[in-house]
C-alpha cells in the first residue's frame, strides 16, 4: 500500500514539476484524439474559452466509456477541482466490463500562492468512510519550480516525499523518493526532447493520464533511467521513446519501449 501511495505522490509532483508561464491559451495544435495501437483510446473535450474541461477514455471498442477526467476552474480560468469517474473502481479485482454506468472515484482540491504557484494539493476517494483528505504540500526553488513535495495520509502522517533537480544540455530531471524515515525509495532521470508537448499545452494542474504519457514539461520524454541510492545510473532505460513529429514540432506517434515490450501512440490534433 505504502509503494502504491508512494508512486501516486511522485506522479502528482511531476505533472506540475517544469511547467512554465507559456501562455496557456495558445496552442501550436491542439490535442483532440488518442489511439492505442491504432484503435480510439482518448477523447479531449474544451470549453467556450478552449480550455480543457473534460477528457475521457475508451474500451477496445472504441464505444464505451472506460473513465471520465472533469476539470473545475474559477472565474479567472485558474483550475480549483477536479473529478475522476470511471466504471471500474482501482480497488477492485474484478475485470472492467463496459456498458457500466460511470462512478465518481476521487475528487481533487488545488490551492495557489500569491503567485499562482499550486501549493498544495486535497484528495477525497468516493470510498473513503472517514471522508477525511490525504494531502501533498509543495515547496520551490529560486527559480520557481518544485524542488521538494511532501504527501500525508488522512490522518495527517507523513508517508514520503521527494525532491527534485533540474539538469540542462540535455534537458534532464533527477528525481528522488525518500519513505518517511528520509531512507531512499527510488530515483529517476529522465531526459526530454526540445519538441513541443501536447499535453503540458491542456495547461492542467493535475492529471491522471489516460494513457502512458508525459504531462510535466514542455518537451516529450526520451528515456527513464533509474538511479541507485550511490547516484548510479543504470546502463539501460527503463523506458524509450522513439517519437515522429508534424511540420509544427508536435509529436504524431510514439512508440514507448519498456519491460520487453513496446506500445505505440498516435496524436490527432484539431
Amino acid at each position: 500500500m505504502i509503494k502504491y501511495v508512494l508512486c501516486c505522490f511522485l506522479g502528482g509532483i511531476l505533472l506540475i514539476g517544469c511547467r512554465s508561464d507559456q501562455n496557456p491559451s495558445v496552442f501550436y495544435n491542439r490535442l483532440k484524439f488518442i489511439k492505442l495501437n491504432g484503435k480510439l483510446k482518448a477523447e479531449f473535450f474544451f470549453d467556450e474559452q478552449q480550455r480543457l474541461k473534460e477528457w475521457k477514455t475508451y474500451f477496445s471498442d472504441e464505444v464505451n466509456v472506460f473513465s471520465s477526467f472533469k476539470v473545475f476552474r474559477n472565474d479567472s480560468g485558474q483550475v480549483v477541482s477536479s473529478e475522476n469517474w470511471s466504471v471500474h473502481s482501482a480497488s477492485s479485482s474484478d475485470a472492467p466490463v463496459p456498458g457500466k454506468p460511470l462512478k465518481l472515484e476521487d475528487k481533487h482540491f488545488y490551492y495557489y500562492d500569491q503567485k499562482g504557484r499550486l501549493i498544495k494539493i486535497l484528495s477525497l476517494q468516493s470510498q473513503s468512510p472517514s471522508g477525511n483528505f490525504s494531502t501533498v504540500l509543495f515547496a520551490y526553488n529560486s527559480e520557481g519550480k518544485v524542488q521538494k513535495s511532501e504527501s500525508f495520509n488522512v490522518e495527517g502522517k507523513l508517508i514520503g516525499y521527494s525532491t527534485l533537480d533540474y539538469l540542462v544540455n540535455p534537458t534532464q530531471q533527477k528525481r528522488i523518493t525518500y519513505n518517511p524515515d528520509g531512507i531512499f525509495y527510488n530515483s529517476f532521470l529522465v531526459e526530454y526532447d526540445n519538441a513541443n508537448n501536447p499535453f503540458f499545452l491542456l495547461n492542467v494542474v493535475l492529471a491522471m493520464v489516460p494513457v502512458d504519457a508525459e504531462w510535466i514539461s514542455p518537451n516529450n520524454m526520451l528515456t527513464s533511467y533509474s538511479i541507485d541510492k550511490q547516484g548510479n545510473k543504470a546502463a539501460t532505460p527503463t523506458i524509450r521513446c522513439q517519437i515522429e513529429y508534424n511540420d509544427k514540432r508536435m509529436p504524431t506517434k510514439k512508440t514507448m519501449f519498456y519491460a520487453n515490450t513496446s506500445t505505440t501512440y498516435e496524436y490527432l490534433y484539431e
